[in-house]
């Protein structure tokens, strides 16, 4: 599709309008929508009708926009999201009851979801869960883990749930939730201004290669239409990116070698209509293929080429803690078990693929795109633009999903070097096979682990040794290297104990950030050995846990002593009546079924909230307008998790008024201060309680105005202030304040920065100034014929300290569990091979089972009001509670996730299963 030769008219009704476009033969419907009608409700995913998030209703059935010619649609009704919300009831509903159910997250998949669901509802008033699941199995969804989906329409007849006040602890709608039901939240790929030149770039073909490149300028003079291209040459500061001083190794342009498939060596920019015709393929350079290490023993070899200079057998780093003596513990334990892991590259897999533009302002570079860390792309721009930080700035648009791979620069240099080269808007966006070949992934793990217990089931020694494949460049794999040896014990009481991890340089696509950074690979080793421990004891799973899990006042394995707020305990005690049911149901239903078979499983997690030992500040600024009105600029970006809800939730509580009175203003370094990366589980935690310093101060700064007490009551009023203390009431006149440049009579800037201190060359310190913890159980059927592992049903306990906003932590829960799920039962990125949506497979709505979410608070003395960070640990402990549970099951015990059904399979014939 989107060949352009000769042209027709095509004419339909687009949301009840006759609309006429002059498209290319086989031009997609998408395409038409969007770029000529201008329907950016209508979202781009795959363009191959994997994700469904650019479904419509052509005459009234659900189709995938960008598998349909726009010539198909002549004469006929299509309807999109944002036709529907002003004119059906169903949708009309559906926005209400999306908002209730908090169903919407990113977003990006809300319009295909919405629209299909319009279509069930037309035919089926009030349709139950099953129903839902079909009528929405087209449309793909990386945020929510679905559930919140089926109960938003199973429910869009009915009376919505009625909101909290706004208060800390309770729950609100989304504060931005609104667009993105509507179809009116931009995207990446939404916002470009008309005739933007288009940007794309040249690939490697090849895992390890040597090029040269041929005559440019003929090319360019060959092909009219095209504006510039660009290479390392065009780069003026620093042709390298990375996220970690010392580790900035990834070529913006590679120059004359290239280290893995995907990576970039040059970009062509030109105007839409050449850039669309435009045979990449014909881009003069010359390979020189070279044998690749796409595996870590292979680059581990001694005889191995090595990658990078001063990186010994490929290792490009490592992790260590230590402490007491754990040979010694492990040969006085009374029972031992050890095992060998591993898994996989995982894709993030968000709906969104990477886009945005970029243009200039004067004598700046602005650039607009998808982020989780628009400082972070700011600083990496400096270097590489060799400008100051004044003359660039990013403006994120909506991330339509992230899950750490968005942290990275991706697209944002060679758009800014475009606009630079050629003083005009310069567009981009990935294809889905471009994104997912040349962004980061999940680490794959290889794991040796050796646990040790003495006879009363107290743990006694454990060893730890993991070698991570970290892909061709750094990126967070430091990072990665770092945190798990500190997180490998579980959250348990482990005196003797030594953990050691390396990451790997290898021809492999970057590994990099990914919902855990690491932990849930460690989880699987550790999680899983403590069932066989168990076994082996004779002891009950769950009692085996809770008898070696931390508490307030024991150490951890770095030596650190947390006073308060250890919450592993509870969230364990919490799981024991569904543990117990499922125990016995699963007897049952075994003892009736001989080819099909049920088991429980349980796993424990916890993970450390924001960098480790390092400084990790956010900022918030906040101020009072002369009319009365409260800003909150709020840089912490918003990729589904709610921190623009959660954020103002928490200001408005310290500023002591309701939230909904407070403005947002959103993420863009020219208005919001550094709030910090959005990745481990940082925001609530950090920016929280940034957040409430600076409600804190503005505060005092009114009551200041007016020498009222602390435990005065604020009421702001249209046009004013006033402050009620005990029996004295004040009007603030705000008038005679002189505003600021920025027109605010009384501003604020406050900071936060976690206490923590460094970790010495054991391991041993403070590395995180609070951790979350969290338990799951999940009960699975396995068929013993074909290896297939259905879950049933999960229950999750998690400690959050505080729950600001309790839907958002329902939310947030079901969709960890959900990438969870697919990490241990069916995600595996093989590079070369699964480089699209339909070869690389993600859960759909017809796979997440029903999901209890537990929420249990135990407040934290550093956290903004008790709360603790959350979006990663849910990731942690679903996978080795599904592994537990198949074996549970069947007696078969899975070491190498996924575990699909062919090596499920496998697994069961070595455990006697003919």
């Amino acid at each position: 599709m989107d060949k352009h030769s000769a042209q027709t008219i095509t004419a339909f009704h687009l949301n009840g309008t006759v609309v006429e476009v002059e498209p290319a033969p086989g031009e997609r419907l998408s395409h038409a929508l969007r770029e000529r009608l201008g329907a950016r409700d209508v979202k781009i995913g795959c363009n191959a009708g994997d994700c469904g998030a650019c479904t419509v209703l052509v005459d009234g059935a659900p189709v995938c926009a960008c598998l349909m010619p726009v010539q198909q649609a002549a004469g006929r009704q299509v309807e999109t999201l944002a036709g529907l919300v002003r004119t059906d009831p169903h949708a009309a509903r559906l926005k209400d009851s999306f908002q209730a159910h908090q169903a919407a997250q990113c977003g990006i998949c809300t319009p295909g979801m919405m629209v299909s669901a319009v279509a069930l509802l037309r035919d089926t008033a009030t349709p139950d869960a099953t129903q839902v699941q079909d009528a929405l199995g087209g449309v793909l969804c990386r945020c929510t883990g679905y559930r919140k989906i089926i109960d938003a329409v199973v429910g869009a007849g009915a009376t919505q749930p009625q909101e909290g006040s706004g208060d800390v602890g309770t729950t609100i709608r989304r504060l931005d939730g609104l667009p993105k039901v509507t179809g009116a939240e931009a995207f990446g790929d939404d916002v470009a201004p008309a005739g933007a030149l288009v940007l794309r770039v040249i690939r490697a073909p090849h895992a390890h290669a040597g090029f040269t490149l041929g005559d440019l300028d003929a090319w360019r003079a060959a092909n009219p239409g095209i504006h510039a291209i660009l290479t390392a040459a065009d780069v003026p500061g620093l042709n390298a990116f990375g996220v970690i001083p010392g580790f900035i190794d990834q070529p913006v342009f590679a120059v004359d070698h290239i280290r893995f498939r995907g990576e970039a060596i040059a970009a062509v920019v030109g105007d839409a209509a050449t850039m669309a015709r435009l045979d990449l393929d014909t881009f003069p350079v010359t390979w020189d293929v070279r044998p690749a290490l796409m595996e870590v023993d292979a680059a581990l070899a001694a005889d191995a080429p090595q990658l990078h200079p001063g990186r010994a057998q490929n290792i490009m780093c490592g992790g260590h803690v230590a402490c007491g003596d754990a040979d010694a513990a492990l040969s006085r334990a009374d029972v031992t078990v050890e095992g060998r892991f591993t898994t996989a590259f995982v894709e993030h897999a968000y709906i969104e693929p990477e886009a945005g533009f970029a243009e200039m302002d004067g004598n700046r570079v602005v650039v607009h795109a998808c982020t989780q860390a628009p400082v972070m792309d700011q600083d990496a721009l400096m270097q590489i633009l060799a400008l100051p930080r004044d003359r660039i700035r990013i403006v994120p648009t909506a991330v339509g999903g992230g899950f750490g791979s968005k942290i990275d620069v991706s697209l944002q240099p060679f758009l800014a070097l475009a606009a630079m080269k050629t003083g005009r808007a310069v567009r981009m966006t990935y294809e889905r096979t471009e994104s997912m070949q040349s962004t980061t992934k999940r680490h794959p793990a290889q794991i040796t682990m050796r646990i040790g217990a003495r006879a009363d089931g107290r743990l006694s020694g454990m060893t730890f040794d993991g070698d991570f494949n970290t892909g061709a460049y750094a990126s967070w794999g430091p990072t990665v290297a770092n945190r798990v040896p500190v997180h490998a014990s579980g959250p348990y009481r482990v005196s003797d104990y030594r953990a050691s991890s390396r990451a790997v340089n290898t021809h492999c696509v970057p590994a990099g950030a990914f919902r855990g950074f690491g932990v849930p690979q460690s989880a699987i080793a550790q999680e899983s050995l403590f069932d066989e421990l168990a076994a082996k004891l004779g002891m009950d799973a769950l009692d085996f846990r809770i008898l070696n899990a931390l508490d307030n006042g024991v150490p951890t394995v770095c030596g650190q002593v947390f006073a308060q707020g250890v919450g592993v305990k509870p969230c364990l005690e919490a799981l024991r009546p569904a543990w117990k049911a499922a125990q016995a149901d699963c007897a049952a239903f075994n003892a009736a079924n001989a080819t099909m078979k049920r088991g429980v499983g349980l796993a424990a997690g916890w993970y450390g909230c924001g960098n480790t030992s390092m400084p990790n500040p956010s900022t918030i600024r906040a101020g009072l307008r002369a009319d009365g009105t409260v800003v909150l600029h709020q840089g912490a970006m918003d990729i589904g998790q709610g921190s623009n809800t959660v954020i103002p939730q928490i200001f408005a509580r310290a500023f002591g008024v309701p939230v909904q009175q407070i403005a947002l203003i959103g993420a863009d370094t020219d208005l919001t201060p550094d709030a910090g990366k959005t990745s481990a589980s940082r925001q609530t935690f950090v920016t929280g309680n940034a957040a409430r310093l600076a409600g804190e101060a503005l505060r005092a700064a009114v009551l200041l105005q007016v020498n009222a007490s602390p435990e005065a009551t604020i009421t702001l009023t249209p046009g004013g202030l006033t402050v009620t203390d005990g029996a004295q009431h004040f009007t603030l006149d705000l008038a005679r304040l002189t505003p600021n440049p920025a027109g605010y009579v009384l501003e604020v800037n406050e900071t936060y920065d976690p206490p923590t201190k460094p970790l010495d060359r054991n391991g041993q310190g403070e590395p995180y100034a609070q951790y979350g913890y969290a338990a799951h159980l999940v009960v699975v059927e396995v068929d013993t014929a074909l290896g297939r592992v259905r879950p049933l049903h999960f229950t999750a306990a998690h400690d959050v300290g505080q729950a600001i906003n309790p839907l958002l932590v329902e939310g947030q829960v079901q969709g960890g569990i959900a990438q969870g799920m697919g990490m241990a039962l069916m995600e595996e990125y093989i590079p070369h091979r699964t480089e699209n949506l339909h070869d690389y497979l993600i859960p759909t709505i017809g796979d997440v089972p029903p999901i209890d979410t537990l929420i249990v608070e135990v407040p934290d003395a550093h956290g903004p009001y008790g709360a603790k960070g959350l979006g990663e640990h849910v990731l942690i402990p679903t996978a080795p509670a599904i592994l537990n549970a198949i074996k549970h099951a069947t007696g078969a015990r899975i070491t190498q996730v996924p575990a699909t059904p062919a090596r499920v399979r496998a697994a069961l014939k070595e455990a006697g299963h003919a």
